[in-house]
Protein backbone atom coordinates (compact mmCIF):
# COMPACT_ATOMS: atom_id res chain seq x y z
CA UNK A 1 0.00 0.00 0.00
CA UNK A 2 2.07 3.33 -1.08
CA UNK A 3 2.01 5.84 1.65
CA UNK A 4 -0.35 8.44 0.13
CA UNK A 5 -3.39 5.63 0.30
CA UNK A 6 -1.85 4.94 4.36
CA UNK A 7 -1.75 8.49 4.91
CA UNK A 8 -5.70 8.90 3.73
CA UNK A 9 -6.48 6.15 5.92
CA UNK A 10 -4.96 7.73 8.85
CA UNK A 11 -7.07 11.12 8.38
CA UNK A 12 -10.22 10.89 10.94
CA UNK A 13 -13.72 10.66 9.40
CA UNK A 14 -14.68 14.18 10.25
CA UNK A 15 -11.68 15.37 8.25
CA UNK A 16 -12.16 12.95 5.51
CA UNK A 17 -15.89 13.97 5.35
CA UNK A 18 -14.68 17.64 4.90
CA UNK A 19 -12.07 17.00 2.38
CA UNK A 20 -15.08 15.05 0.48
CA UNK A 21 -17.45 17.60 0.81
CA UNK A 22 -15.10 20.17 -0.36
CA UNK A 23 -14.26 18.56 -3.62
CA UNK A 24 -17.85 16.69 -4.35
CA UNK A 25 -19.85 19.50 -3.65
CA UNK A 26 -18.30 22.88 -2.71
CA UNK A 27 -15.64 23.26 -5.94
CA UNK A 28 -18.61 21.96 -8.18
CA UNK A 29 -21.07 24.34 -6.89
CA UNK A 30 -18.55 26.94 -6.63
CA UNK A 31 -17.73 26.08 -10.47
CA UNK A 32 -21.09 26.26 -11.49
CA UNK A 33 -22.05 29.59 -10.32
CA UNK A 34 -18.67 30.85 -11.95
CA UNK A 35 -19.87 29.54 -15.03
CA UNK A 36 -23.25 30.39 -14.71
CA UNK A 37 -22.68 34.39 -13.83
CA UNK A 38 -20.61 34.38 -16.92
CA UNK A 39 -23.22 33.18 -19.21
CA UNK A 40 -25.70 35.50 -17.80
CA UNK A 41 -23.33 38.76 -17.45
CA UNK A 42 -22.99 38.14 -21.50
CA UNK A 43 -26.46 37.01 -22.02
CA UNK A 44 -27.20 40.93 -20.27
CA UNK A 45 -24.79 42.08 -22.08
CA UNK A 46 -25.85 41.10 -25.43
CA UNK A 47 -29.66 41.81 -24.93
CA UNK A 48 -28.99 45.15 -24.03
CA UNK A 49 -26.52 46.50 -27.02
CA UNK A 50 -29.76 44.19 -28.95
CA UNK A 51 -32.10 46.48 -27.20
CA UNK A 52 -29.70 49.90 -27.79
CA UNK A 53 -29.32 49.13 -31.03
CA UNK A 54 -33.09 48.73 -31.56
CA UNK A 55 -33.10 51.98 -29.82
CA UNK A 56 -30.98 54.35 -31.83
CA UNK A 57 -32.23 52.24 -35.09
CA UNK A 58 -35.57 53.80 -34.02
CA UNK A 59 -33.97 56.97 -32.94
CA UNK A 60 -32.05 57.43 -36.23
CA UNK A 61 -35.49 56.35 -38.64
CA UNK A 62 -37.50 59.12 -36.81
CA UNK A 63 -34.57 61.63 -37.36
CA UNK A 64 -34.23 60.30 -41.21
CA UNK A 65 -37.65 61.18 -41.34
CA UNK A 66 -37.69 64.59 -40.26
CA UNK A 67 -34.83 65.15 -42.32
CA UNK A 68 -36.78 63.97 -45.69
CA UNK A 69 -39.91 65.95 -44.82
CA UNK A 70 -37.79 69.12 -44.77
CA UNK A 71 -36.08 67.76 -47.73
CA UNK A 72 -39.31 66.93 -49.54
CA UNK A 73 -40.67 70.38 -48.86
CA UNK A 74 -37.57 72.10 -50.13
CA UNK A 75 -38.13 70.20 -52.97
CA UNK A 76 -41.83 71.63 -53.69
CA UNK A 77 -40.15 74.96 -53.28
CA UNK A 78 -37.64 74.51 -55.64
CA UNK A 79 -39.68 73.22 -58.46
CA UNK A 80 -42.73 76.01 -57.53
CA UNK A 81 -42.65 78.29 -60.44
CA UNK A 82 -44.77 80.87 -58.75
CA UNK A 83 -42.70 80.97 -56.47
CA UNK A 84 -39.54 81.44 -58.24
CA UNK A 85 -40.96 84.56 -60.17
CA UNK A 86 -42.26 86.31 -56.79
CA UNK A 87 -38.26 86.15 -55.66
CA UNK A 88 -37.05 86.98 -59.36
CA UNK A 89 -39.59 89.94 -60.41
CA UNK A 90 -38.68 93.74 -60.44
CA UNK A 91 -41.38 95.46 -58.75
CA UNK A 92 -41.91 98.83 -59.51
CA UNK A 93 -43.67 99.98 -56.35
CA UNK A 94 -43.82 98.86 -52.84
CA UNK A 95 -47.60 98.81 -53.51
CA UNK A 96 -46.96 96.03 -56.02
CA UNK A 97 -44.89 94.17 -54.04
CA UNK A 98 -46.95 93.95 -50.81
CA UNK A 99 -50.27 92.53 -53.46
CA UNK A 100 -47.59 90.31 -54.72
CA UNK A 101 -47.07 89.05 -51.81
CA UNK A 102 -50.08 88.85 -50.20
CA UNK A 103 -51.38 87.05 -53.02
CA UNK A 104 -48.53 84.82 -53.05
CA UNK A 105 -48.74 83.91 -49.62
CA UNK A 106 -51.97 82.87 -49.32
CA UNK A 107 -51.68 80.80 -52.47
CA UNK A 108 -48.88 79.05 -50.66
CA UNK A 109 -50.39 78.67 -47.31
CA UNK A 110 -53.31 77.26 -48.93
CA UNK A 111 -50.73 74.44 -51.17
CA UNK A 112 -48.48 73.88 -47.85
CA UNK A 113 -50.21 72.57 -44.36
CA UNK A 114 -48.91 72.95 -41.80
CA UNK A 115 -45.79 70.28 -40.36
CA UNK A 116 -45.17 69.82 -37.12
CA UNK A 117 -42.07 68.77 -37.30
CA UNK A 118 -40.88 72.31 -39.17
CA UNK A 119 -40.47 75.36 -37.21
CA UNK A 120 -40.12 77.83 -39.96
CA UNK A 121 -39.90 78.36 -43.47
CA UNK A 122 -37.87 81.20 -44.87
CA UNK A 123 -36.96 82.92 -48.34
CA UNK A 124 -33.54 84.60 -49.24
CA UNK A 125 -33.08 86.61 -52.25
CA UNK A 126 -30.77 89.45 -53.22
CA UNK A 127 -33.60 91.31 -54.90
CA UNK A 128 -33.41 95.09 -53.86
CA UNK A 129 -37.15 95.82 -55.05
CA UNK A 130 -38.52 93.13 -52.66
CA UNK A 131 -39.75 94.11 -48.78
CA UNK A 132 -37.87 92.60 -46.20
CA UNK A 133 -40.15 90.87 -44.34
CA UNK A 134 -43.07 89.04 -43.77
CA UNK A 135 -41.30 85.19 -44.96
CA UNK A 136 -38.48 87.12 -47.06
CA UNK A 137 -35.42 88.27 -46.16
CA UNK A 138 -32.01 89.32 -47.41
CA UNK A 139 -29.58 87.04 -48.65
CA UNK A 140 -26.49 88.82 -46.43
CA UNK A 141 -28.69 87.80 -43.07
CA UNK A 142 -28.62 83.89 -44.13
CA UNK A 143 -24.83 83.75 -44.86
CA UNK A 144 -23.85 84.75 -41.71
CA UNK A 145 -25.98 82.50 -39.80
CA UNK A 146 -24.24 79.88 -41.33
CA UNK A 147 -21.20 78.06 -41.33
CA UNK A 148 -20.27 77.27 -45.15
CA UNK A 149 -20.81 80.65 -46.93
CA UNK A 150 -18.61 79.47 -49.83
CA UNK A 151 -20.83 76.19 -50.54
CA UNK A 152 -23.84 78.19 -50.54
CA UNK A 153 -23.03 80.67 -53.28
CA UNK A 154 -21.86 77.82 -54.91
CA UNK A 155 -24.71 75.13 -54.54
CA UNK A 156 -27.17 74.36 -57.13
CA UNK A 157 -30.72 73.12 -56.12
CA UNK A 158 -29.80 69.18 -56.34
CA UNK A 159 -27.08 69.92 -53.31
CA UNK A 160 -29.30 69.82 -50.24
CA UNK A 161 -26.87 72.16 -47.40
CA UNK A 162 -27.57 71.37 -43.69
CA UNK A 163 -27.18 73.94 -41.23
CA UNK A 164 -26.00 71.48 -38.06
CA UNK A 165 -26.16 73.23 -34.50
CA UNK A 166 -23.11 74.29 -32.63
CA UNK A 167 -24.37 73.55 -29.91
CA UNK A 168 -25.85 71.06 -27.67
CA UNK A 169 -29.60 73.48 -27.80
CA UNK A 170 -30.53 71.99 -31.65
CA UNK A 171 -31.86 75.54 -32.16
CA UNK A 172 -30.56 76.15 -35.59
CA UNK A 173 -31.16 72.57 -37.45
CA UNK A 174 -32.01 73.50 -41.35
CA UNK A 175 -32.03 72.44 -44.58
CA UNK A 176 -30.99 75.45 -46.72
CA UNK A 177 -31.67 74.66 -50.96
CA UNK A 178 -30.77 76.99 -53.55
CA UNK A 179 -33.56 78.36 -55.95
CA UNK A 180 -32.07 77.87 -59.15
CA UNK A 181 -34.47 75.32 -60.88
CA UNK A 182 -36.12 78.12 -63.23
CA UNK A 183 -34.38 81.46 -63.33
CA UNK A 184 -30.28 82.27 -62.18
CA UNK A 185 -30.55 85.75 -62.94
CA UNK A 186 -30.95 86.43 -58.87
CA UNK A 187 -29.97 84.53 -56.28
CA UNK A 188 -33.02 82.58 -54.05
CA UNK A 189 -32.90 80.60 -50.86
CA UNK A 190 -35.26 78.26 -48.84
CA UNK A 191 -34.32 77.85 -45.28
CA UNK A 192 -36.61 74.99 -43.47
CA UNK A 193 -35.84 74.89 -40.22
CA UNK A 194 -36.62 72.03 -38.16
CA UNK A 195 -38.51 71.88 -35.09
CA UNK A 196 -36.18 71.66 -32.64
CA UNK A 197 -38.69 69.99 -29.84
CA UNK A 198 -39.48 67.25 -32.68
CA UNK A 199 -35.33 66.66 -32.49
CA UNK A 200 -35.01 66.57 -28.40
CA UNK A 201 -38.30 64.21 -28.54
CA UNK A 202 -36.74 61.59 -31.11
CA UNK A 203 -33.31 61.70 -29.44
CA UNK A 204 -34.89 61.94 -25.58
CA UNK A 205 -35.91 57.95 -26.59
CA UNK A 206 -36.72 57.07 -23.47
CA UNK A 207 -35.82 53.21 -24.46
CA UNK A 208 -32.27 53.87 -24.97
CA UNK A 209 -30.45 54.02 -21.56
CA UNK A 210 -27.88 56.89 -21.84
CA UNK A 211 -27.26 60.22 -23.88
CA UNK A 212 -27.25 60.37 -27.24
Amino acid sequence: MSRSTRSFHNIRLKNKMLIMYFFAVFIPIVLTNVIFYIVTIENVKKQQMDDSTLALQQINNEFKRIIDEAVGISSSYYTNLNLNLFLETDYMSDIEYIERHYSFLRNLNQTNPLNPSINSIRFYTDNQTVIYSGGVYPIDSLEQSIHFKDELTKSNGSQILIDTPSNKNLETFSIIRNLDYFYKDKQKFVKVELNSSAIRGIFNNVTFKGDV
